[in-house]
């Protein structure tokens, strides 16, 4: 499990055994965005970018993933296997 704050704000990210990422808002403590069935694994580390536009997020399954924000939706962007 990992956490992980998006700096100068009150929103963070989480990672978990159940090879899942949640997007929080610390303020109010409400899940605003579940990620799954990206990994095959657990998920073990988080990286979160200086600005908070993208998360990079690695798995027991050895591979990488990259999400990035925008307007819409959290996207994929690459992922190695």
């Amino acid at each position: 499990m990992c956490v992980k704050f998006v700096r100068k704000t009150h929103y963070f990210f989480t990672a978990s055994k159940d090879k899942s990422i949640c997007y929080w808002d610390g303020d109010h403590f409400e899940r605003i965005l579940k990620i799954d069935r990206q990994h095959f694994g657990e998920v073990w580390g988080l990286a979160v970018s200086g600005d908070g536009s993208f998360v990079v997020s690695c798995s027991q399954d050895r591979s990488l993933c990259k999400y990035v924000r925008t307007e819409d939706q959290v996207f994929i962007e690459d992922r190695n296997g």
